[in-house]
Order: C-alpha cells, then sequence, then structure tokens
C-alpha cells in the first residue's frame, strides 16, 4: 500500500514537471512525434518573470519604507 501511494506521488509529481517545462520552456513535436523542449524561456514566461519582479521590487520597497516610517526616521 505505501509503495503504491508513493508511485501515485511520483505519478504527479512527474505530471506538474511536465506541465511547468511545457509553459516554461515550450515544446516541439518532432515528425517521429518525440516531444522536446526549448532551452530558452517562452515569451509568457518571460512576461510573467518580469511582472514578478517589479511586483517583489515594489514589495520590498514598500515594506522598508514602512519601517522607516515606524522608526521616525
Amino acid at each position: 500500500m505505501f509503495e503504491g501511494a508513493v508511485s501515485a506521488v511520483q505519478g504527479y509529481a512527474g505530471m506538474i514537471n511536465t506541465a511547468f517545462k511545457s509553459v516554461l520552456y515550450g515544446t516541439t513535436v518532432g515528425t517521429d512525434g518525440v516531444i522536446t523542449y526549448g532551452t530558452t524561456y517562452t515569451d509568457l514566461a518571460q512576461f510573467l518573470f518580469t511582472i514578478g519582479g517589479i511586483a517583489l521590487g515594489v514589495g520590498a520597497a514598500w515594506f522598508f519604507l514602512r519601517l522607516l516610517k515606524r522608526r521616525g526616521a
């Protein structure tokens, strides 16, 4: 029973890994049906990373400005 649960979790982890790889890197299907993943990020992934980076920067600046305001500096 334990081995079955471990196999199920590994199967779900592999499925999630494949889903993220296809979104981040894009997929190419060869003529023989083999799926390969790209080596660079897709445009969607680059856009999401950019938005995430801006949000982290704004959040960090807001945090430190509130910290300075609380100390009365």
